[in-house]
């Protein structure tokens, strides 16, 4: 690992899915071709800042009409569906089978909407994997005794982590129940270096910010949600799942 601060890395993991229900459920293809199915799960997750307008900063369509995701506070909002149509800052998202598309991009919504991470991973039904994007650790200064400065890391990973188990659903035919725990860790306000007064280059601050749910989605269909962290911006994650190969 570089010892620089941008220092980045990308881990996929795949284990034996620890969630019981894989056991419970017996293995089989949903497409019905007497194999185990493998299942690409594509993931975007981006940040969504607030503007010094009063236009909100993102809408869902739903049945043609635009509706408010939730306000700072309710944290977390979901939308379902084959078919999801955003507008984030005057631009027209679409989430479809094509993947995810966007209209009306200028150079206001390029500065307010930022790319966290937009991973995808091949995932055998019954299995799980993990994807972790960033640094293992922020690097930082500290004045020492003699005035000497010292570098020291963070043990700590600084990042977006993405782990995700699919296994066949119980509850709805031709759907996947899949689980998803996701953690964005992100370095905050740094603490003030005696002599470095000008330089933000003390121990940082880690903000935190997680997503877990256990939900029934059918190959193709879309899961967008939200949440708000403390300054105010918006988390937009969307996922979708298909088989290999359709």
């Amino acid at each position: 690992m570089s010892a620089t601060l941008k220092a980045f890395y990308v881990a996929c993991l795949v284990a034996a899915a620890s969630d019981a229900r894989a056991d419970s459920v017996p293995q089989a293809d949903l497409a019905g071709s007497g194999s185990a199915a493998i299942y690409r799960v594509e993931v975007h997750v981006s940040r969504i800042l607030a503007s010094t307008t009063s236009e909100p900063s993102l809408q869902v369509e739903t049945n043609g009409r635009l509706e408010l995701l939730p306000q700072a506070g309710e944290h977390i909002g979901h939308a379902f569906g084959s078919e999801i149509r955003l507008r984030v800052h005057g631009e027209s998202w679409l989430l479809d089978e094509s993947g995810l598309s966007r209209d009306g991009v200028t150079d206001e919504s390029r500065a307010l909407i930022q790319t966290v991470a937009s991973p995808a991973i091949l995932l055998p039904i019954g299995e799980s994997a993990e994807i972790r994007i960033g640094d293992e650790g922020a690097q930082y200064f500290e004045a020492d005794e003699d005035g000497a400065y010292s570098l020291h890391t963070l043990d700590e990973f600084v990042g977006y982590t993405f782990a995700c188990t699919l296994t066949p659903s119980s509850a709805m035919e031709g759907a996947l129940s899949m689980k998803i725990d996701s953690t964005l860790r992100e370095s905050g306000a740094r603490e003030p270096v005696s002599g470095l007064a000008t330089l933000d280059v003390g121990k940082p601050s880690i903000r935190t910010q997680t997503f877990q749910t256990n939900i029934q989605l059918k190959p193709g269909d879309w899961l967008a949600s939200v949440s708000r962290s403390d300054d105010g911006s918006i988390l937009l994650t969307s996922v979708t799942v298909r088989e290999q190969g359709s």
